[in-house]
C-alpha cells in the first residue's frame, strides 16, 4: 500500500445505497469500454469451474485470485487446502472484489461531478444536475406502513384517522412507483430497494444521524401552465403526492425536491 492511502486524503465510505450499474455505465463511458480491473468479479466467479479436481487445487486457485486481486491492488491471504475446494472461501474473495471494485467507481464518479462543474447547489437545486446532501433524513417504507394499517392493527388508531391514513398510504403507493423513501423538509430521495446494502425492513432501525446522499435533482415539483394538459396532469398527480405527504407530516416546506440517489453512505 502506497503512503497516499495511509494518509489523511484517506475516506471510508459506510454504503447504504449504491447504484452500481449506473456506476458501471460511467465507467465505460469514460475509459470508451470496460477496464479490465471492473471486469475481474466475472472472471472469479467461474473460478471454480476452471480448476479440475484433479489438479493441484491450492497452487491454481491461488494463483489467479492473486492475479486478479493483483488487478485491484489488494492483496487477500486466504489458504485452501490442496486437493480441497473451499466454496465459502471463495465467496468471501468474490465479496472483496465486488466491494472494492463499487468503492473504487464510485470515487472515480464523485471525483469527476466535482471537477466537471456538474453539482448543484442546496439552496437553488438546478434540475438535471447532480447534488450532495448532508442531513438528517426520515425514512418511509410504503409496505411497513400500510402494514401498520392493516385491519388486524384497527384498534390501535381512531375510526377516523384509520380510513384517512390507510386511503391516503394507498394512494402514495400508486403515485410514487418507489419501493421507499427518505424525506426532510425540503428533499425526497426516492429509494429503490435494488440498490440498497441494508435490508428495507431494517433500515428505518439502523439510519440514525447525518448521512451523506449523492444524487441527481430529478424535478422540483410545481404548476407550469404553459404545459400540454396531459403532462400539468401528471405534474399534478406528483403535486397531490406531495401534499399527501404533508398531509401526513412528512413534508413542511412548501417547495421540495425529487433526488435519484447514486450512492447513500455515512
Amino acid at each position: 500500500m502506497n503512503k497516499r492511502n495511509l494518509n489523511n486524503e484517506f475516506k471510508f465510505f459506510n454504503f447504504i445505497y449504491l447504484n452500481s450499474h449506473l456506476l458501471e455505465s460511467f465507467i465505460a463511458q469514460k475509459h470508451n469500454g470496460f477496464p479490465k480491473n471492473i471486469q475481474t468479479e466475472k472472471n472469479l466467479e467461474h473460478l471454480d469451474n476452471r480448476v479440475s479436481p484433479s489438479a493441484s487445487t491450492e497452487a491454481s486457485i491461488e494463483g489467479k485470485l492473486d492475479k486478479i486481486l493483483n488487478l485491484i491492488n489488494i492483496k487477500v491471504n486466504a489458504k485452501i487446502d490442496s486437493g480441497h475446494f473451499d466454496s465459502s472461501n471463495l465467496e468471501s474473495k468474490k465479496s472483496i472484489i465486488s466491494k472494492t471494485q463499487n468503492d473504487n467507481m464510485y470515487h472515480n464518479f464523485i471525483n469527476y461531478i466535482e471537477n466537471s462543474n456538474m453539482l448543484t447547489n442546496t439552496e437553488n437545486a438546478e434540475i438535471g444536475k447532480y447534488i450532495k446532501l448532508y442531513d438528517e433524513f426520515y425514512y418511509v417504507d410504503f409496505e411497513r406502513l400500510k402494514t401498520l394499517y392493516d385491519e388486524k392493527f384497527k384498534s390501535l388508531h381512531s375510526q377516523d384517522d384509520f380510513v384517512d391514513f390507510k386511503n391516503k398510504i394507498d394512494l402514495l403507493n400508486e403515485l410514487i412507483p418507489f419501493d421507499a423513501l427518505l424525506y426532510n423538509s425540503k428533499f425526497i430521495i426516492l429509494i429503490d430497494k435494488d440498490w440498497l446494502k441494508e435490508k428495507k425492513e431494517q433500515l428505518g432501525y439502523t439510519l440514525s444521524g447525518k448521512i451523506n446522499i449523492v444524487g441527481r435533482v430529478g424535478k422540483q415539483i410545481k404548476n407550469q401552465k404553459e404545459k400540454p394538459k396531459l403532462i400539468n396532469t401528471l405534474d399534478e398527480m406528483q403535486k397531490y403526492a406531495l401534499s399527501l405527504l404533508r398531509d401526513l407530516g412528512f413534508l413542511q416546506n412548501e417547495k421540495a425536491y425529487l433526488i435519484i440517489p447514486i450512492a447513500i453512505y455515512y
